[in-house]
């Protein structure tokens, strides 16, 4: 869940330590009126963007996930009676999406060989 607190803690100490913080309209820094530099706002601003609302105080981080489907290929060839090589070959067409709650997105086209020994 986002929320006023989290906000502000990230404007105040992460956004602050990494220089993405600069002077507001007075030209000190540590005041109010300091702003996000990427895009001019003050922390209520930023608050304000992220959350939907002037008098919304928290809202979750994804209401649903929307469906994907993926096209996938996977091969081998036998080399002996033992052993082969798998060919795996993911997200052909590079479909940007998430598993719901894992928060990341999956990565793009994938290429992947595997070399099985049985004994």
């Amino acid at each position: 869940t986002r929320s006023r607190a989290n906000i502000a803690t990230f404007f105040n100490n992460g956004a602050r330590a990494r220089g993405l913080i600069g002077a507001g309209a007075d030209g000190r820094m540590g005041t109010g009126d300091d702003i996000l530099i990427a895009t001019g706002e003050t922390l209520t601003q930023v608050q304000n963007r992220v959350l939907g609302g002037q008098n919304i105080m928290s809202a979750p981080f994804f209401l649903s996930t929307p469906g994907f489907a993926t096209l996938n290929f996977r091969g081998g060839i036998r080399v002996g009676e033992n052993s082969e090589f798998v060919f795996i070959l993911e997200n052909v067409l590079d479909k940007n999406y998430r598993i719901h709650g894992s928060g990341t997105d999956n990565p793009g086209v994938n290429f992947a060989t595997r070399y099985q020994f049985r004994f």
